[in-house]
């Protein structure tokens, strides 16, 4: 699993990291190509941002300033809203009329500066905190262990398509084991599996259901925390089982997804996707 976070770049980029926080932030760079991935990304969307900024606030200036420069010209051609604009804020009175210009300048700037920052907090907040985002950056996709032992069956076959990722064949093969066959747990497991990496969410939903129903079942942490991660897919994240069963996995020290579930709570208690998801 990753250990890192979208605020953990941006405290790195932003220079605000520990001596040893940087050492293991950038440790997990040379040996995460995916961290290196998202790195890049912020890097890609402040660049953005800062030229995006440079070139509306050079715009504004200079067509303020040809709009002081042609004031008094006779206009043969209908007042664009721009100019309307600038007429009516040029008779606002809470400035001085000879500071009117600069204030105005200056209001302009700050709006199209908040607009794109707008923008561009939106685009972070549906690349890094959506649902499909966070899915993503949390699911590890699992590898069947063994096969079901003894003779070789067809089920054989499901578990190496299985691990060779072609789900599309492993779950026609899975979904034929009746859910009272002793080896169903394990088969169970990795069709649940199937369904989520195929994103069926709701089939996933279902079949780690009964797997953690199982009782002792070895696959009862690894199910509960992927049927979290499919309630995430499906989209379910304020319904009450899905809060339920992720408060239970993070309030379990003995439980090995524990930290993982702490950081997708705090993920999505994040104040970003309160404003634009």
């Amino acid at each position: 699993m990753e250990n890192w976070t979208a605020e953990q770049i941006e405290r790195y980029l932003d220079g605000e990291m520990s001596p040893p926080e940087q050492h293991s932030f950038e440790a997990q760079l040379n040996q995460n190509p995916d961290l290196r991935d998202a790195l890049d990304n912020h890097l890609e969307v402040r660049t953005a941002l800062d030229l995006l900024l440079r070139e509306k606030m050079a715009e504004i200036y200079w067509d303020t300033q040809l709009s002081s420069v042609k004031v008094s010209q006779q206009r043969t051609a209908p007042e664009t809203w721009l100019q309307i604009l600038w007429k009516k804020l040029r008779t606002f009175s809470l400035f001085p009329a000879s500071e009117q210009p600069r204030y105005v300048l200056s209001g302009l700037a700050m709006a199209t500066f908040c607009l794109i920052a707008w923008f561009g907090l939106a685009r972070y907040t549906q690349s890094y905190l959506s649902d499909s985002a966070l899915l993503q950056a949390v699911y590890v996709p699992q590898n069947a262990v063994g096969t079901l032992g003894g003779e070789p069956t067809s089920f054989d076959a499901g578990f190496k398509a299985f691990n060779k990722k072609d789900y599309a064949a492993a779950i026609p093969i899975f979904e034929t084991i009746p859910a009272t066959d002793l080896k169903y747990p394990a088969t169970g497991f990795y069709l649940g599996h199937a369904y989520l990496a195929t994103g069926n969410y709701e089939a996933a939903i279902a079949a780690f259901e009964r797997i953690i129903a199982v009782p002792d079942s070895p696959f009862a942490q690894n199910a509960a925390w992927n049927q979290v991660l499919a309630m995430l897919g499906a989209g379910k994240t304020q319904d009450a089982a899905f809060k339920k069963r992720l408060q239970q996995i993070a309030n379990n020290p003995n439980n090995g997804y524990a930290k993982d579930a702490q950081a997708l709570q705090h993920q999505l208690h994040h104040w970003l996707r309160s404003i634009f998801l």
